[in-house]
């Protein structure tokens, strides 16, 4: 195999496929699979659940396929600085990389292709086609309550987000038991798509809105045990979590009394004031609202304590209710509107964020023991 190609061009691509390599050293899937084809590179890399497949443009001299270390192999292409390099396996042990016009070379041991996991075809008809745009901002939306710590067992669900697909609607939704997030958009998917709900890994979603950051059209790819993700020259795919998960519509059902609007600047000013002096061991910051005016407040008994205070159009008697500040603050943080409306009946009852401008998407926080 013999190539020409801009290092940087490569490096992106490369960059982009380390995450779905193995980071087990010993592993067949640490490894990257180039195969060039005439004037066509294609790069794959997976660690068995998920997977990387592009193709780039190069100066194709001889044809070949072989298996690289993608994280050795990354930092060599880094240290060219924006040039052409040629990459040549000159003999069956090793690959040479070095600079069209300066001194740099490298050579690198490679594996043969046979080494290499089988490739994962998509067959079929996409399911949706969506603006990558809209897609990311519905993960970025939904993905705030996922809880990745759980091990991949009966709770694997809780690691991943939810895609529930219904007649012109996608829904998608998170949850760890103790906080939710939401978002709905209108959307008129393939007829097959129709009545699916996949859980999706935020490990590959995050993938995804890292390698699709240009406003193109995506084509997904729904299957039974498999989600696949496909642009222009790219495919990225991942295994799907099985089991139950919650029943979030009858969270969303559930009534709110009252509806309080505060600037979001405002609102994470205080937030960042308050959790200063927050008991980092539970995180609990309270709520105190009155007519007129919000209080937020903080205590740690080892250390001191914090408030701060917001205007509010609060009518009737006053609440008191304690939140966990990580997860109020990530999800106002989250949002795109310049206000928020804060939603909730008492002390015991969920409390709603959401958009002033926006009613598609909603997190939702439990409230904690104010004690």
């Amino acid at each position: 195999m013999k190539f020409t190609c801009d290092s940087t061009l490569l490096q992106n691509i490369l960059q982009n496929s380390l995450d779905f390599c193995s980071q087990k050293s010993i592993s067949n899937s640490s490894f990257v699979l180039l195969t060039l084809n005439n004037s066509l590179l294609n790069i794959r890399t997976t660690d068995g659940k998920m997977g990387f497949d592009s193709s780039i443009n190069v100066k194709g001299e001889e044809n070949g396929s072989i298996a690289l270390p993608c994280d050795k192999f990354l930092n060599i292409i880094k240290t060219f600085n924006s040039e052409n390099i040629v990459l040549e396996n000159k003999d069956e042990s090793f690959l040479y990389i070095k600079s069209e016009n300066k001194a740099s070379n490298f050579k690198i041991k490679y594996n043969d292709s046979s080494i290499f996991p089988k490739r994962e075809e998509v067959e079929g008809k996409k399911d949706i086609e969506i603006e990558s745009t809209k897609f990311i901002n519905m993960i970025n939306q939904s993905i705030i309550s996922v809880n990745e710590t759980y091990a991949e067992d009966n709770k694997a669900v809780f690691n991943g987000v939810l895609m529930d697909i219904e007649k012109n609607k996608i829904n998608m939704v998170s949850t760890d038991g103790k906080s939710m997030s939401y978002i709905q958009i209108e959307k008129k998917c393939e007829p097959s798509a129709e009545g699916k709900k996949i859980v999706i890994p935020a490990r590959f979603l995050k993938e995804v809105s890292k390698i699709f950051k240009i406003e193109e059209f995506l084509n997904i790819y729904i299957r039974e045990n498999a989600i696949f993700i496909k642009n222009s020259n790219t495919l990225i795919y991942s295994s799907l979590y099985k089991g139950q998960f919650p029943n979030y519509k009858r969270v969303l059902d559930a009534n709110t009394e009252y509806c309080l609007v505060y600037k979001v600047e405002d609102m994470l000013q205080a937030l960042r004031k308050v959790i200063l002096m927050a008991d980092n061991s539970n995180k609990r910051i309270i709520f105190k609202i009155k007519k007129g005016l919000t209080t937020i407040s903080s205590v740690d008994n080892d250390l001191g304590s914090a408030s701060d205070e917001l205007e509010n159009n609060f009518e009737g008697e006053e609440v008191k209710f304690a939140l966990n500040y990580s997860y109020l603050l990530n999800q106002v943080k989250a949002l795109t509107s310049d206000y928020l409306k804060m939603e909730f009946t008492n002390s015991d009852c969920q409390i709603r964020i959401r958009p002033t401008n926006e009613e598609n998407y909603v997190h939702i926080i439990m409230p904690m023991s104010l004690n």
